[in-house]
């Protein structure tokens, strides 16, 4: 293996768990993102670099600046984000290695220096030939001669100056749709981010009333366990469980895989087509999946815990919950609605049996 093939099999590796984090319910770069990051800056950092993957390597420098503090800032806190650096760097790495793949555009010879290589070769460079190097070809297959010699006689009559060759065309648009998945991909990584960086418009003393763990109060406040526990105690309120055991769904959002409607909160209208994934045409025909989350007038009367749990029955997501309640007035955000869904799916018998949970 080739030392290029060999550095760009990291970068491909790169790509492939950040599509995988973005969309998994993984709050935050998991292991396996992170180590294969850390191979890459590794790999190109032992390695010499051939001609040509100067730009890969110094994007991969300028990921690696920034990485040592991110890393370190994982020790200290769970949640800690990547840097902007950070983002942008990996934007250049992907992007590069979408150029690799679709490759350089092809040298196309022009019509002159065509005619000029056929009177050299004695006739073996036959009109057909040219025809077929420019893909003057008719819908039947037919190679369309009559092309070629009315733009020998004038030249620029089908190819003026503009022209763009069909094969060039194709590249640039294959181009064109890879690096809009890549800005999608970036897209959907900035949701995920300002999903976990939001603020809970709740208070200390509502979420202890609502039964949440300190890790989840956390993940809402920014704020670590063992701080939510200590503004608890400064402010007389009970202590919360520092989290719930194992047999329950309560756990902190990046311990565990969100319920199929919070992570579906996390799309924000992006279509990928990163990992099998629709993208937008594939989208367009497909059957909606999700039914329109609506409140009947017999159901705007009950608790706010009730109406979460009665949209999230009826396939709603956390994010349109959340604003279908806080336009009907209520001050509520999607933290907020997805600790309901969880306690809820940890002990539906509460909500079932019509008492206050």
């Amino acid at each position: 293996m080739s030392e290029r093939v060999y550095l760009k099999s990291f970068c491909d590796g790169v790509l492939h768990e950040h599509s995988e984090w973005a969309f998994s319910g993984e709050a935050v770069p998991n292991a396996s993102f992170i180590a294969i990051v850390e191979d890459a800056i590794q790999g190109f950092k032992t390695n010499d670099i051939p001609r040509g993957l100067e730009p890969l390597n110094e994007a991969v420098q300028a990921l690696s600046q920034h990485w040592t503090a991110f890393r370190a800032l994982v020790v200290d806190n769970e949640l800690a984000l990547p840097s902007k650096e950070i983002w942008l760097a990996l934007r250049a790495i992907e992007d590069f290695i979408t150029e690799m793949d679709v490759g350089k555009p092809k040298i196309i010879e022009s019509i002159a220096e065509l005619n000029r290589q056929q009177e050299h070769s004695g006739g073996t460079l036959p009109d057909a030939q040219i025809c077929l190097i420019y893909e003057w070809v008719d819908a039947s297959g037919d190679v369309e001669t009559w092309r070629l010699q009315e733009e020998r006689k004038k030249p620029g009559t089908h190819i003026p100056d503009d022209f763009v060759h069909p094969a060039e065309k194709r590249r640039r648009m294959k181009l064109a749709m890879a690096k809009r998945k890549i800005a999608e991909l970036h897209q959907r990584s900035l949701v995920k981010c300002e999903a976990l960086m939001a603020s809970a418009p709740e208070t200390l003393e509502e979420m202890v009333s609502q039964n949440l763990s300190a890790r989840q109060m956390g993940t809402m406040l920014h704020m670590s366990a063992e701080d939510v526990v200590a503004a608890c105690a400064a402010a007389g309120l009970p202590t919360p469980p520092t989290d719930y055991d194992s047999t329950t769904t309560m756990r902190a959002p990046h311990e565990q895989p969100m319920s199929e409607a919070a992570n579906r909160s996390f799309d924000a209208g992006v279509g990928l087509n990163v990992g099998g994934r629709l993208d937008a045409s594939e989208e367009a025909t497909a059957p909606p999946t999700d039914p329109p989350t609506e409140v009947p007038e017999e159901m705007a009367a009950l608790p706010v815990d009730e109406r979460v749990v009665a949209m999230f029955k009826q396939g709603g997501k956390v994010t349109d919950i959340a604003k279908t309640l806080q336009e009907q007035g209520e001050d509520i955000s999607w933290q907020k609605v997805q600790a309901i869904i969880k306690r809820y799916e940890a002990e539906p018998e509460l909500f079932d049996s019509g008492g206050d949970p």
